[in-house]
């Protein structure tokens, strides 16, 4: 798999056919859910297949919020503890199966929002200590052309220089095009790269007082990012580390996580 190709095909999809997709790919995707890589190994989280998209349909309004209708043929229910960096621990291993979705031909959407939990009773069994958090939409895109693209076409992003700052060969901005194209809520991209030699410090945005409201939202679109990144540092053959540093708040901004480049 070209994991570069892959990341410049991904789109959020919110049109859907309506058939199932078969049998036996779908025991291939749990088999994928189960073994998503974490950000965090000690948050304890799990991704929960609704095989009847049409259960999670019927409760959309009380899920989905201002993200509109989503009817798409399957859902994965993402759930986890409440502990410091599980937002970021979402994004960073289900932005990876989004990817692995996306090279199968399938379409995707992350639909986020307050998802309570009562509403999922009888659809999937939430482990005890933890709560739903995020659902992904997929199945086979209405228009089944959707995903052939150029590289080159372009998507509504911020400017290179305003995601990633230091000096930037050929090499690395080919790595921060590839983080570029990350999604994220209402297109915000929050995420902001200080590379230091060998490490990459990430920080998050804080927003003003209306966009401090996405704060949930910010930090698994840092996720996502980071699942980005680490993506396209192999691509280029690099191996990478996450580590955490006692480092300072930069104005507006708040010190996530560091990575080591090797």
């Amino acid at each position: 798999m070209n994991i570069k190709n892959i990341i410049y095909k991904r789109k959020s999809i919110r049109k859907y056919k309506g058939e199932p997709i078969e049998k036996e790919r779908l025991l291939e995707i749990k088999e994928l859910i189960k073994n998503v890589t974490p950000l965090y190994k000690e948050i304890k989280m799990q991704g929960l297949l609704v095989e009847n998209g049409v259960e999670i349909q019927k409760i959309s309004k009380g899920i989905i919020g201002s993200y509109g209708k989503i009817e798409a043929p399957h859902y994965i229910v993402v759930t986890s503890e409440e502990k410091e960096g599980f937002h970021e621990n979402i994004g960073f291993a289900f932005e990876k199966l989004v990817l692995d979705l996306t090279h199968m031909g399938l379409g995707t959407c992350w639909i986020g929002g307050a998802i309570k939990k009562e509403l999922l009773n009888g659809i999937v069994e939430i482990p005890e200590n933890q709560k739903p958090v995020v659902l992904i939409a997929f199945g086979y895109p209405e228009d089944s052309n959707i995903f052939n693209i150029e590289l080159s076409s372009g998507h509504k992003r911020k400017e290179l220089e305003y995601i990633a700052l230091g000096t930037l060969n050929d090499t690395w901005e080919e790595i921060f095009q590839g983080v570029r194209r990350a999604p994220s809520a209402v297109n915000f991209q929050p995420w902001r790269f200080y590379k230091d030699h060998s490490e990459i410090h990430a920080y998050v945005t804080e927003g003003n007082i209306i966009t401090r409201n996405l704060a949930h939202f910010s930090k698994l679109d840092m996720g996502i990012a980071l699942c980005h990144l680490k993506l396209m540092c192999e691509y280029k053959g690099f191996k990478v580390e996450f580590i955490n540093q006692d480092l300072p708040k930069r104005k507006g901004l708040q010190y996530v996580i560091t990575i080591k480049v090797k």
